[in-house]
């Protein structure tokens, strides 16, 4: 399961939450246009909001 947001609160509670559920992480990327894998389909709002200057973060989980 992928999960990307602009939003640093979501981000940072998302790990936690998924943490406690013992989630096995992939991936945690804190600015994924900076590094950004040639596969990444980037959304309207990633677009949007990257463009303001806002970091876009990525979590990539196996339950």
């Amino acid at each position: 399961m992928q999960f990307k947001t602009d939003n640093r609160g979501l981000f940072e509670y998302s790990l936690v939450s998924l943490n406690n559920f013992k989630t096995e992480f992939l991936e945690l990327n804190l600015d994924l246009h900076a590094d950004e894998d040639e596969d990444n389909i980037r959304t309207e709002y990633e677009e949007k909001f990257s463009q303001k200057g806002f970091n876009i973060y990525k979590i990539v989980v196996k339950f």
